[in-house]
């Protein structure tokens, strides 16, 4: 196995996307992938979607943005969410190539982060938001 899987594990443990509703992120090994950079149809083929959902790239900070930022009015519980998001992006930033967030689907919306390893892997994150 990859160590950045361990590293993913380590650094998500606890941790979860807000959106309407707050769910946790899922480790992404997708293998020795022919397209270390792929598209949203790329990836729909990958996981045997309908090449007619919807999708989106976005680059990973503003993907991130709400969970990064630190306010004043702020606790220090969410201070300390928004670090360890903080440090999430930079990980994944300095361990991966081509690093993007893909989204799949509309409302239910799920949320890959995706990157490849200097081995030719495919790997990440993958969450789900919900946006009404």
């Amino acid at each position: 196995m990859d160590p950045i899987l361990n590293e993913l594990q380590q650094a998500t443990e606890g941790l979860f996307f807000r959106s309407e509703s707050d769910y946790p992120f899922e480790i992404v090994d997708m293998g020795r992938a022919e397209h270390l950079d792929p598209t949203p149809g790329q990836l729909l083929t990958m996981l045997d979607r309908p090449q007619d959902t919807a999708s989106e790239v976005v680059d990973l900070p503003y993907f991130l943005r709400n969970m990064t930022r630190v306010r004043p009015e702020h606790s220090e519980a969410m201070r300390q969410e928004a670090e360890r998001f903080q440090a999430l992006e930079q990980l994944l930033t300095a361990k991966l190539r081509h690093v993007k967030v893909i989204r799949l689907g509309s409302v239910k919306v799920e949320a890959f982060i995706l990157g490849s390893t200097e081995k030719g892997r495919l790997v990440g994150l993958k969450t789900h938001l919900i946006e009404t």
